[in-house]
């Protein structure tokens, strides 16, 4: 049985078009972070993202301009 690779799956992702920049910017950084702590950032960012999509849904809105001024 094989395994998936990575680096391909990675290529495939980065030269199809429908990927979004956002995404390809994240995969091109995959071999320079350490995999756990990129997992966990897509648990916090997944987790955050259910709660904007609740509070949508809700029709509840929040003033993301704060994001603007964080040190990047």
């Amino acid at each position: 049985m094989s395994h998936p690779n990575s680096s391909n799956s990675i290529m495939k992702l980065l030269e199809d078009p429908s990927t979004s920049n956002w995404l390809k910017a994240c995969l091109c950084d995959i071999p320079m972070r350490d995999p756990v702590d990129m997992l966990n950032d897509v648990e916090v960012l997944r987790h955050v993202l259910e709660i904007e999509l609740s509070e949508r849904q809700s029709g509840y809105t929040i003033d993301h301009d704060d994001c603007l001024s964080l040190p990047q």
